[in-house]
């Protein structure tokens, strides 16, 4: 019994002695009357002094981010161009990954003349968080251009995988030349959905204009696009266009420009055109205006063109719709809306309004003057041009090889026309089988 008594008393002033070893080395002298001096000790052990750190710094991490780093909470505005916080739009959007944008973020660029030979904007996944603003009012004044790269090429602006974007208030400037040939001005891709402010765009002299592609999205009304060179705008891949009151110039349905051989060994030339649609794609262009192009308004490949009240004029076709493709540029008599009524119209055209190879042109109430060919469907195509005229054109109303064009109430209205319809009797097939019902 001694021993074990022994043996716990040794046991009980070592653990005694080992607990002041701890509190004296913590820089304390011990004191019975304090019941506090172990945790103390202990806390100086764990955390480096007698109070627990309130920073990363005082746990010794230096490289960590804050969880506000992750996320904006609140509006912000990020502020582009010289003696800014960012030099280019770039910067500013790359800025934004990996943060969870809670409240909008306005990209605001100042006026004046930015050179670039791309802007590449993607991967974003709260883009429709995203505000990028130049010049809402005046977009001239805020001018993007587009300079040769190492190959000598540029690629505009292009949007991949963005969502619910708004770019508004550019002037973008391309060039289609030897030493610097810009593809496209705008490209909205890979499931991109964009908007654009009205009136805030103007696009120019690239090879194209706008190219929305692969299942995207883009609404701008009151569009510019001045000078390109092959397509002012091309929808394609299954995409999906509002462009209402959209503006074409080109320089001309004879215009040519020559693609340079590193770019397309086939010695290509181009000429300027106004808006396809292709693709199972679909446009909505009320009341625009093209002029000086090769083919004005065309529709392709089982894609839909709706262009009410659309003008084309002084091109080599107006409107065409190909290869199952509708244009649909349906007239309209005077209503509260409209009180002037609203009618598509094609002027000084080789071609007013052609359907070919089993597309379909759909535009009752159009007007044709001043055309070679008024209205026209050949190849197994479909023409509907009731209830409007075909004024001072070589032949009013044609159809050609299995094709079908109805034209009644036109008769009293089409005047100026050597030829007003061939075949020349309604309903009675001729050249190679084309119809046309006509009164």
């Amino acid at each position: 019994g001694a021993d074990w008594l022994n043996n716990v008393q040794s046991a009980v002033i070592a653990n005694q002695e080992e607990l002041l070893n701890v509190v004296k080395s913590s820089g304390q002298s011990a004191n019975p009357a304090r019941k506090d001096q172990l945790l103390q000790a202990v806390q100086q052990i764990a955390w480096g002094s007698a109070s627990r750190p309130t920073t990363l710094a005082g746990y010794g991490i230096t490289d960590a981010m804050k969880t506000d780093d992750w996320g904006i909470n609140g509006y912000k505005e990020l502020k582009v161009g010289p003696g800014r916080e960012f030099a280019d739009i770039v910067s500013a959007w790359n800025s934004l990954n990996g943060k969870t944008l809670k409240t909008d973020v306005l990209i605001k660029v100042d006026d004046g003349q930015y050179s670039t030979s791309s802007i590449w904007l993607g991967n974003q996944p709260f883009a429709n968080r995203i505000r990028i603003r130049g010049n809402i009012a005046n977009p001239a004044a805020c001018q993007i251009r587009f300079t040769a790269d190492v190959n000598k090429t540029s690629h505009g602006v292009i949007f991949s995988n963005a969502r619910g974007v708004e770019f508004s208030g550019f002037h973008l400037i391309g060039e289609a030349a030897e030493g610097n040939w810009t593809h496209r001005c705008l490209h909205i891709g890979e499931g991109s959905w964009v908007w654009g402010a009205e009136a805030s765009l103007i696009l120019e002299g690239a090879a194209n204009g706008l190219q929305v592609e692969q299942g995207s999205r883009f609404v701008c009304s009151k569009l510019k696009i001045n000078k390109v060179k092959e397509w002012g705008a091309a929808v394609g891949g299954g995409s999906h266009c509002e462009l209402h009151n959209l503006n074409i110039v080109g320089e001309g349905k004879n215009y040519l420009t020559k693609v340079p051989l590193r770019l397309d060994i086939n010695d290509r030339s181009i000429n300027p055109h106004g808006i396809v649609c292709a693709d199972t794609s679909r446009a909505w262009v009320t009341e625009g205006r093209v002029t000086g192009v090769r083919t004005g308004f065309a529709c392709a490949r089982n894609a839909y063109l709706w262009c009410d009240g659309s003008v084309a004029e002084q091109s080599a076709v107006g409107f065409e719709a190909h290869s199952g493709g509708i244009v649909w540029n349906h007239g309209s008599g005077p209503v509260p809306s409209l009180p002037q009524g609203r009618r598509g119209k094609a002027y000084n055209c080789e071609v007013g309004f052609q359907a070919v190879w089993s597309g379909i042109v759909y535009a009752p109430m159009a007007i044709a003057e001043g055309c070679n060919s008024g209205f026209r469907a050949i190849c197994n195509a479909t023409t509907i041009a009731n209830s409007g005229w075909a004024k001072n054109c070589q032949v009013g109303f044609d159809a050609y090889n299995a094709s079908y064009l109805e034209a009644y109430d036109t008769r009293a209205a089409s005047t100026g026309c050597p030829t007003v319809y061939s075949p020349g009797g309604s309903g009675v097939a001729g050249n190679a089988n084309g119809v046309i019902n006509f009164s």
